[in-house]
């Protein structure tokens, strides 16, 4: 079943302008005011639940190219993971209590594990908690956060990392994590960032005519929502959260690859957030409200 769509963060009174609408109807619309970009029709909630549990939703990589934690350890998908856990060591010490929330097959948890963390992970999708619990023994749980039995104000960090453009409702997931984090607990999000290089540049080929993808790059219809820095900010404002850090590491970075001028580029896709993602590290404060004003695109 489809079902319209609006802006989530204006509450549909920000005016929209579409961006681009595929041959089946469905048209990605960008919020004039907060900078949103979000897809309409789409799936509703329960269709797309379905979606993820079906055999086309789960990447083969993880079936095929990794027969174990062992063998992920030599992949380039290693490394970005570890960079996370490189990420996370700047605001936490040894022992701090993190829940990766969509932890996909849990190679972040084992990993923040090995380093010293006390870290868990809950899985919506029972299709890569049984792969991550089989293949990769990851000692993840099965479970929604609604559903997570957590002692509230108990956790030192949270991490959302390619969640929330999946959510219906994620600025309900912002004031969940919020009562479960400890006061100065952390937030740590990761979202498709549309002032991206590379998103600008396929949407222009979309609107040509050279690129007949129907808009694949925006992810429909696992994706619903794509962000920039703007968006993502007052989401967190929204959530009574502070951001500290504003992050968008280059491809190079999150690959490995190394080169003469890899530190340059990296410093100026973090500057002004040119990357495919955007990453914010929010701090909990009690009453300490983002003006929206001062988050620019």
């Amino acid at each position: 079943m489809l079902e319209t769509s609006n802006c989530f963060l204006c509450n549909g009174h920000g005016r929209a302008y579409i961006i681009f609408k595929r041959t089946d109807g469905v048209g990605f619309y960008r919020c004039k005011k907060c900078g949103l970009v979000y897809a309409s029709p789409r799936f509703d909630e329960q269709s797309l639940l379905n979606i993820y549990e079906g055999d086309g939703y789960v990447d083969e990589i993880y079936k095929i190219e990794w027969n174990g934690y062992e063998q992920w350890l030599e992949s380039p998908s290693f490394i970005m993971e570890n960079r996370k856990v490189d990420l996370i060591s700047r605001y936490l010490s040894s022992g701090s209590v993190i829940l990766d929330v969509g932890c996909s097959v849990g190679l972040f948890v084992r990993l923040a594990i090995e380093r010293g963390y006390d870290c868990r992970g809950i899985e919506p999708s029972s299709r890569f908690y049984e792969i991550g619990v089989e293949r990769f023994r990851s000692p993840i749980e099965h479970s929604k956060l609604e559903d997570y039995k957590c002692e509230p104000e108990s956790l030192d960090c949270i991490v959302l990392w390619d969640v929330i453009e999946h959510l219906y409702d994620p600025i309900d997931m912002i004031n969940r994590c919020y009562g479960l984090l400890k006061k100065g607990g952390y937030l740590i999000v990761h979202v498709p960032n549309h002032n991206s290089i590379s998103f600008r540049y396929k949407t222009m080929l979309c609107k040509t005519g050279l690129r007949g993808q129907e808009f694949r790059h925006f992810g429909y219809p696992w994706h619903v929502y794509n962000f920039n820095k703007k968006s993502l900010g007052i989401l967190m404002a929204k959530g009574n959260f502070s951001p500290i850090s504003w992050q968008s590491w280059c491809h190079a970075v999150r690959t490995g690859e190394t080169g003469l001028f890899t530190p340059l580029v990296d410093s100026i896709s973090n500057r002004f957030q040119l990357s495919s993602g955007i990453l914010c590290v929010a701090e909990k404060r009690p009453n300490a409200r983002v003006h929206f004003k001062q988050i620019g695109d």
